[in-house]
């Protein structure tokens, strides 16, 4: 069983796509009044279906021509207007991880076998291994990839203070 709705996971992909066409026009919005009626809806599923398009060019080797948003309008236009309010590309990696976490973290805890290592484990053990500059990490077990976003944000800290030194 999927826990997100089939598409979610593309519409995210949409989003970031448009963010990155900054600081043109971007298209990844629905207005108030697209979001209250069928033909709005459908502007909007057309509009994000566009920049889907643009996505499995960009991406072949992780979508093919096939794929598609599978959101009914009404749908895609609710996702679209809460989505719209915030930046995917301009926050913490780790914050996407534990969204993720938050939104589908109770579907699949307990009964299904998943758990999540909490953020302040995985910080601790990163700090503790202490990654250097250079140095492979591996978390065979990774779930949405908390372990190593930390220990990528940790390399990022001590190439920050590097080049600080060098100004």
């Amino acid at each position: 069983m999927n826990p997100l709705p089939l598409g979610m996971g593309n519409v995210n992909f949409c989003k970031i796509e448009d963010e990155k066409n900054f600081p043109h026009k971007l298209n990844f919005y629905a207005t108030s009044l697209e979001r209250k009626n069928p033909d709005g809806q459908l502007t909007v599923k057309n509009r994000i279906e566009k920049i889907f398009n643009g996505v499995k060019l960009r991406y072949p080797q992780i979508f093919n021509n096939a794929d598609s948003l599978e959101l009914i309008p009404r749908s895609l236009a609710r996702i679209v207007s809460e989505l719209q309010k915030y930046s995917l590309l301009n926050t913490n990696i780790d914050i996407k991880g534990k969204a993720y976490e938050e939104i589908v973290g109770a579907n699949l805890r307990g009964d299904r076998g998943e758990f999540f290592t909490p953020r302040n484990v995985m910080k601790m053990v990163v700090d503790m291994i202490e990654p250097q500059i250079g140095e492979k990490i591996l978390d065979s077990s990774c779930g949405t990839g908390g372990f190593p976003v930390i220990a990528m944000t940790h390399v990022i800290n001590q190439l920050e203070k590097i080049f600080i030194r060098k100004r």
